[in-house]
């Protein structure tokens, strides 16, 4: 490697730095074609190749060809990873010859890869040899590279050279092109050949792609019409002009096209007047509603408002509803205070569908001239008009709207009142929230909602002081907006005073803003136990109504005292107390108030607290737990005893769907002769019946034809053939799986714990601890959500179970997982994907011998983040079902 070495010592010195730097901004890593456009560049080039003395490039040339043929053997390899420093290694040789004024070094370089490119070099590296030469060459490969575009038996390499003459600055390189255009014997390489020739958007290409816009091939044509829209020239539009206004054209709405983007062209290049013809020309002959929209654009952009006419004759619907919404469009971004006042003159005369259109138009253009014609809007008597004309105002609008808004907030009624909340809360300027708080002593108590609603959803940090005093106000109405903005802006030191409000709030409703302010920041209290404290130091010293307040906030916090309060709060006198105790624990967030919902739900002197707390028990009972099955139906029975009406029952029905036990079926089963509950329990049989299927085949299928047997019920008859086609597909997939885990370590990567031995690995397992997993998805009870069940990141879980079979046979694993896998049967690995995925039941499907009788099965389930899960099924080598397969957790 001496030749590499040496040059890349080159890299290191001072004069290189700057050269490096530049390089590593073109693609790639090497010097960066130059594109149409840069015309400096290219002629740069094409100087420094005549200023070269051809014996300086020879030299140059011999010198990198051996450095490269010391790469050769590397860049040649199968393996992408042993490729991988070789192809580096000729990418920094590529950055040095490629620095300005190292012409000499380019082009021995682009030569002596240019040698190496013939068929005798493996493909590999004739392939990336080709790429840095697309990213370098110039003059002096013109000529090869055109030899391999022509002649090259591979079609790769072929497409590659072409490429390479694409990006070439060489005038020459066009000339190769439209040569081996003139004789391409296929429409494909026809269709390759216009490409290049378009990219590089040479005048002397215009007449050659002209004479194809008819060929016979409909791609060739087509190929040769778009490209001739790449061209900013006169002679590319008028032969596109002349092909559209032909009668004997066949792609006249191609050519439109094309020549719209042509028109585009010369409008960046300030060719305005021109393009303004091809757009108007496009515009008024063209039919496609589309086409002419675009051309409509162009043709605003280029003569700015003295297409204002054109745009407001489509905006009447002269070309459909939309165009209409296109040229309200185009017109919002065409400047003048003209064209705003010919809009508004517009708006005046027009129907109300015109001027909601015209309105949106005015508030996205933000010439404040408007706000008077928005204003007197306000007074249509079409909702819709005025619901925009208070959208507009919201972006044209200044201090002097303010009371407008705030009054139009509180006297209209569903979406005008809705529009002028957002129009108030979305005024501009820093004199508006101001202006918002001087107006707050106006007499109309609606007014004075709005407005501190305002400064709440405007976000304006300084008034949590005026949302105190706003929640002192007489007027309820203005204490709920108060109390709504202060659950956003107050802060944990602000909560005494919140608690002092909710206890004296006399309104019902500003008391349930009171309590969800109260919550909002307690919640903000990074201490989890300290959040409750404020309350209970004020519970023993308020009324039943306040009391009340209270214990639904406390349940609302959670945690062991604020229980504590409201389990001693039961045995209240007040009726109000008593209530908001109840509730308070039907909606608790834990288990931990079982007893006490299943006490209430039996004893309970009122049908309204047994039914919150039957809710509440059923509720909390279907919540993911390792309780044991049998223990969560015998809970489920409990309060189908309890329940008293139909409602309540099809809660416990739904309760029951989710226990997959051959009881639980049956327990369903009993209530589908109640024509009150025949739906639920079907459905809860359908449940149950595919979280049995691979234990309990039969009960499962017998279920599902009672289902079947049910008269007038088609929906159930669909869900149950349903359920029957997945059970037949996920036969053989195990439901019952004991876990061990999770396992994790510190500084142990989620790539590196499947080769990591935890406990079940170590010692036959003796030290693993194994729990019953629960199913997670009573719907795909075969797919098991460890997210759910277990939690964490950068862990994994095992999980085994066994597999009966009939006689020794070949069967397959459907295996999924996320993320990776690795698979024991009886003690040996028979699979592993240590992969990031999402679960997708089949990824793997690796193939396995069954012994006659049972078969020991184990997974180690890893997870990096995000989802985490598997799923794992029995079947033969060709996905079949196999006869009498059985499956238990161990």
């Amino acid at each position: 490697m001496r030749h590499v070495q040496r040059i890349e010592r080159t890299l290191r010195g001072p004069a290189m730095v700057c050269a490096a730097a530049m390089a590593l901004l073109s693609l790639g890593g090497c010097a960066a074609p130059e594109k149409r456009g840069d015309g400096a560049a290219a002629r740069g080039r094409d100087r420094e190749a005549v200023e070269v003395g051809d014996v300086e490039a020879e030299r140059f040339e011999s010198e990198y060809g051996a450095s490269i043929d010391e790469l050769m053997d590397g860049m040649s390899q199968a393996d992408i990873a042993q490729r991988e420093e070789p192809q580096q290694k000729l990418e920094r040789l590529c950055m040095a010859a490629g620095r300005t004024g190292a012409a000499a070094e380019r082009i021995g370089l682009c030569r002596a890869m240019l040698r190496r490119c013939g068929a005798d070099t493996p493909m590999a590296a004739r392939v990336w040899l080709l790429r840095q030469l697309d990213r370098l060459s110039g003059e002096e490969s013109v000529a090869g590279l055109a030899a391999l575009m022509n002649a090259d038996d591979d079609a790769q390499i072929r497409e590659l050279a072409r490429r390479a003459l694409q990006n070439n600055a060489s005038p020459r390189a066009g000339g190769a092109l439209r040569d081996a255009l003139t004789w391409a014997d296929s429409p494909a390489r026809q269709i390759a050949l216009i490409n290049a020739l378009a990219a590089r958007g040479e005048r002397e290409s215009v007449k050659v792609l002209a004479g194809l816009m008819r060929d016979e091939d409909d791609g060739v044509a087509l190929a040769a019409i778009a490209g001739l829209g790449d061209f900013a020239e006169r002679e590319a539009d008028d032969a596109l002009h002349a092909y559209w206004r032909s009668e004997a054209s066949l792609h006249k709405r191609q050519a439109v096209i094309a020549e719209i983007r042509a028109a585009d062209r010369m409008l960046s290049d300030g060719q305005d007047a021109r393009a303004a013809e091809i757009y108007l020309d496009a515009y008024l002959f063209e039919t496609d509603a589309d086409t002419r929209m675009s051309a409509l654009r162009g043709y605003a952009a280029a003569v700015g408002e003295r297409a204002l006419l054109k745009l407001l004759d489509v905006m009447r619907g002269q070309l459909g509803d939309h165009a209409r919404r296109k040229a309200a469009r185009i017109l919002q971004d065409v400047p003048g205070s003209i064209v705003t006042q010919a809009i508004v003159a517009e708006l005046e005369r027009s129907q109300p569908e015109m001027q909601v259109l015209i309105l949106d138009v005015l508030a996205e253009r933000g010439d404040v001239g408007a706000r008077p014609a928005a204003l007197g809007m306000l007074a249509s008597p079409d909702g819709s008009v005025r619901i925009a004309a208070l959208d507009t105002l919201g972006k044209l609008g200044d201090r002097s709207t303010v009371i407008m808004l705030a009054q139009a907030a509180s006297r209209r009624r569903g979406d005008e009142k809705s529009a002028a909340r957002t129009a108030l809360a979305g005024l501009r300027g820093e004199e508006i929230d101001e202006t918002i708080l001087r107006w707050m002593t106006s007499d109309d108590a609606g007014v004075r909602a709005e407005l501190v609603r305002a400064l709440g959803t405007r976000h304006y940090f300084l008034a949590v002081p005026t949302f105190f005093d706003a929640a002192d106000d007489p007027e309820e109405v203005v204490r709920i907006a108060a109390l709504e903005s202060l659950a956003t802006y107050a802060s944990s030191d602000d909560l005494p005073g919140l608690i002092q409000r909710l206890i004296k709030e006399p309104g019902q409703l500003a008391r349930a803003a009171a309590e969800d302010a109260v919550v909002a920041v307690a919640n903000r209290i990074a201490e989890k136990s300290a959040r409750p404290d404020g309350l209970l130091a004020v519970l023993g010293e308020t009324h039943a109504d306040a009391k009340a307040s209270v214990l639904r906030v406390l349940g609302r916090l959670g945690g062991d005292r604020a229980l504590a309060a409201i389990r001693e709060a039961l045995s209240d006198h007040e009726p109000e107390v008593y209530d908001a105790a109840v509730r308070a624990l039907a909606t608790w967030a834990d288990t931990v108030v079982l007893d006490d919902l299943a006490a209430i739900a039996a004893d309970a002197s009122t049908l309204t607290h047994r039914v919150l707390a039957l809710r509440g028990y059923v509720r909390l009972i279907r919540l993911p737990s390792e309780r044991p099955a049998l223990e969560t139906l015998a809970a489920l029975r409990a309060a189908m005893g309890w329940a008293e009406q139909a409602d309540e029952k099809k809660l416990v029905l739904g309760g029951v769907g989710d226990v997959v036990h051959l009881d639980a079926l049956e327990l369903a089963q009993s209530h589908l002769a109640d024509e009150a509950l025949r739906d639920e329990a079907a459905a809860a049989m359908l449940s149950i019946a595919q979280g049995l299927a691979a234990t309990n085949r039969v009960e499962a299928m017998a279920a599902i034809d009672a289902v079947l047997a049910l008269e007038n019920a088609d929906a159930l008859h669909r869900n149950a053939k349903s359920a029957r086609e997945t059970i037949d597909r996920f036969r053989g997939f195990i439901i019952t799986w004991r876990v061990s885990g999770p396992y994790f370590g510190d500084g142990i990567k989620a790539n590196q714990l499947l080769a990591t031995p935890f406990a079940p690995e170590l010692n036959d397992g003796a030290a693993a601890q194994w729990r019953d997993l629960p199913i997670t998805n009573s719907r795909k009870p075969w797919e098991f959500d460890l997210a759910k069940a277990i939690g964490g990141e950068n862990r994994c879980v095992y999980a085994k179970a066994e597999i009966y079979s009939e006689a020794d046979q070949p069967a397959m694993l459907e295996l999924g997982s996320d993320d990776g896998v690795k698979v024991w049967l009886n003690g040996q690995v028979v699979h592993e994907n240590n992969v990031m995925r999402g679960l997708a039941i089949g990824h793997d499907k690796p193939k396995v011998t069954l012994k006659r009788g049972w078969n020991k099965l184990m997974l180690k389930i890893s997870n990096g983040g995000g989802g985490w899960g598997f799923g794992c099924g029995v079947k033969t080598p060709e996905a079949g079902n196999i006869e009498g397969l059985k499956i238990r957790a161990e």
